[in-house]
């Protein structure tokens, strides 16, 4: 089947137009989501509270915006759209959340930070919204037992920092929200997000035949894959060959050797950037074999107890 959405790929186009355009759908799909049944929570009361916030970077508090709840179905999944740190792609945010939702599951959109915030920031983001979502599970109906996190690129990044950083909360912290777990009980992450990507020229030697120790252990430190934390919690994961095949397998052989449950799936065919493949949104390709994903995505969240 051939259609004029088969084949759009954001890594092929001019980033200075996209960052622009993707910017300004993501404004105009925060705007709109109360109208189509979402709620928006701040992550934190105001900006004076927002680690490291930057007033100038002209940037919203991190917020999460939250679908009506399902009845029967207590667990949450959080998404987070991808965008190299730059920009978050809306066709990896609410077609997605829709489509968790469809399939039974509790769903919701992180409006995290990107640059010229450090990816770190976005990392807290994440590990906030579980807090978040954790605290103030009662309000909400939902199971504090049960909430997972999962995303694309950049978003699958901020999901690993996520995986590598969360902590059981801060029981001597004034905010109720910091004093609760961000482990995530269960996670999503999709292509281009399996391994960090360091930066070659700042942190490796001059020479190729050189080592530094130091150097090699910063970046295992960093490393999604080498710093994989026993208590990891169970992964779903999938991307097309488009991306290195490598990074997602190595990702599920890490899983097998500290015995974490975990599903990989590696399709043939689409581009990076694709969300749901099915080719509805303009910059969503279709590739309806790689479209099955969120189908068993979906079904191994059910499998999970959400």
């Amino acid at each position: 089947m051939t259609n004029d959405n088969q084949n759009p790929d954001y890594l092929d186009q001019d980033w200075t137009v996209l960052i622009q355009k993707r910017r300004e759908k993501w404004a105009d799909m925060m705007a709109n989501l109360g109208q189509n049944g979402f709620s928006i929570h701040l992550l934190w009361e105001n900006a004076a509270q927002v680690p490291d916030y930057q007033k100038d970077y002209g940037q919203p508090i991190p917020s999460l915006a939250v679908w009506p709840i399902q009845p029967g179905r207590k667990g949450t999944v959080i998404v987070c759209a991808g965008g190299g740190f730059m920009f978050k792609s809306p066709n990896e945010a609410k077609p997605v959340a829709e489509a968790f939702h469809q399939a039974g599951l509790n769903a919701a959109i992180l409006d995290y930070r990107y640059s010229p915030y450090s990816r770190s920031a976005a990392g807290s983001d994440g590990q906030r919204a579980i807090r978040y979502l954790r605290c103030h599970a009662g309000e909400l109906g939902i199971d504090p037992d049960h909430i997972a996190i999962g995303g694309f690129s950049a978003g699958g990044m901020v999901t690993s920092m996520v995986i590598n950083g969360f902590d059981a909360g801060r029981q001597d912290n004034d905010d109720p929200v910091e004093r609760v777990s961000s482990r995530p009980d269960a996670a999503f992450q999709m292509y281009g997000s399996f391994r960090r990507m360091p930066d070659l020229s700042a942190s490796l030697p001059k020479h190729p035949l050189q080592f530094s120790f130091d150097d090699q252990n910063r970046q295992a430190r960093e490393d999604y894959i080498l710093s994989l934390p026993m208590d990891a919690p169970p992964l779903f994961m999938a991307q097309t060959d488009a991306d290195d095949p490598h990074h997602v397998l190595q990702m599920a052989l890490a899983y097998a050797d500290r015995g974490i449950p975990h599903e990989c799936h590696l399709f043939h065919g689409g581009p990076h950037g694709g969300a749901l493949f099915d080719g509805r949104d303009e910059d969503t390709p279709e590739f309806p074999h790689t479209a099955h994903w969120i189908t068993l995505a979906s079904e191994w969240f059910v499998m999970m107890g959400f």
